[in-house]
């Protein structure tokens, strides 16, 4: 008798050992594994957000060219250069900005809802956006609606909407919508 109570004992601790293992591969974020490289590389970044780094690179450019453009003995009027620089980061801002609402515009019109275990390009747009609303947090854009992303969501839908769930439908996509657009 105590053998059989001992074997049932042991096949329920199984079977709950196999729930909490099938929890954690469905709900837990995989993670991100790095090399040597990026990591040196993103500690040199670290205090600047994509959109940064993206205008400092085109502001290089439009500087290398300008300054080719000038005379090369002449020395470069530091504000000449500032001017320009302010335009491209207007005009690259806006760019950017109008393609995630063009992206997030069509979610709303095909009425996209998504949740926990939703993954694909449109997931990816969505976290593209809290990219851009979290700027002081670090978001990762792998196109899967984890946990993470779930927080990102509900912490968006408390500020912007007065509370959420963390799910995302078209009255969470309009609200991004309406905060890129002002």
């Amino acid at each position: 008798m105590n053998e059989v109570k001992y074997q049932i004992t042991q096949f329920i601790f199984l079977i709950i050992l196999g729930l909490g293992a099938y929890w954690a591969l469905t709900h837990l974020d995989t993670g991100v594994s790095y090399s040597r490289d990026q990591v040196v590389e993103d500690v040199e970044v670290q205090d600047m957000n994509p959109d940064q780094i993206v205008n400092s690179v085109n502001n290089e450019n439009v500087l290398n060219a300008d300054d080719q453009e000038a005379n090369p003995t002449e020395e470069a009027n530091p504000t000449e250069e500032a001017n320009p620089t302010e335009e491209v980061e207007t005009v690259t801002d806006e760019n950017e900005n109008q393609e995630l609402i063009d992206a997030l515009q069509k979610l709303v019109d095909d009425n996209v809802t998504m949740d926990s275990g939703s993954n694909g390009t449109r997931v990816g747009t969505v976290q593209e956006f809290l990219a851009v609303y979290f700027e002081d947090r670090n978001v990762s854009i792998d196109n899967d609606f984890g946990p993470t992303t779930k927080g990102l969501v509900r912490d968006f839908q408390q500020a912007e909407l007065g509370g959420g769930d963390g799910r995302i439908g078209p009255n969470t996509l309009g609200a991004m919508v309406e905060y890129l657009e002002n």
